[in-house]
């Protein structure tokens, strides 16, 4: 079916931004920002107002705190990345953040890029469109089901010009592409006090994918 064929998968960053982050699969861990294990370690916040870290940022940070004195062990190390990702500053696994910091943490390393790039197949719509789509919306704090709300019409619309299914019969997108969209947003500082964290919107109803 035409469905199958549109892959549902992650936004493409807009095309000032294109510079590439080859990053291996990984499986995504959870961590408790409140765990006993990160008390004592403190991490900086987003400069700018920014809600997350920029992957440069993100490799700085790290590198800094690696390198600092007295010299952390690597307990601490692993638990002031682990932080990062519970906190939500950065929107990668520990494997990606790992991969990220040795491929340009260091003088002699390539810069890391600017933004966040999330890579897919055939995105359902674009980061500038959505963006868009935010910025004419009269929503006073843009939330993850609204994030959802509107991937789902754009798939919809999409699917619905092939005349192979009809709009209501379009399903949901899969969460983890919503997320990805929603973090992109969270990523973009034009959208800073306008896109809430999933953390604090209002939870959608639970749909099998």
């Amino acid at each position: 079916m035409q469905e199958q064929r549109l892959k549902e998968s992650p936004p493409t960053i807009p095309a000032r931004t294109q510079e590439r982050q080859h990053q291996p699969p990984t499986k995504l861990l959870r961590f408790d920002k409140n765990d006993e294990r990160y008390k004592g370690i403190n991490i900086p916040k987003p400069t700018g107002g920014n809600l997350m870290y920029t992957p440069s940022e993100t490799v700085t940070n790290t590198m800094n705190f690696v390198q600092g004195k007295p010299t952390p062990n690597r307990t601490e190390i692993r638990a002031f990345k682990e932080k990062m990702i519970a906190e939500r500053v950065i929107p990668i696994s520990i494997s990606q953040l790992n991969y990220l910091v040795q491929k340009h943490g260091g003088p002699d390393k390539e810069p890391a890029p600017k933004c966040w790039n999330v890579r897919g197949r055939e995105e359902i719509i674009s980061i500038e469109d959505l963006v868009k789509k935010v910025n004419d919306s009269h929503i006073m704090m843009w939330t993850i089901e609204d994030t959802c709300d509107a991937v789902w019409m754009e798939k919809r619309e999409k699917l619905s010009l092939s005349k192979e299914v009809v709009p209501e019969e379009v399903k949901r997108p899969a969460i983890k592409t919503v997320n990805a969209y929603h973090t992109a947003l969270l990523s973009i500082p034009e959208l800073v006090g306008k896109v809430a964290k999933p953390e604090a919107a209002k939870p959608g109803p639970k749909v099998k994918n």
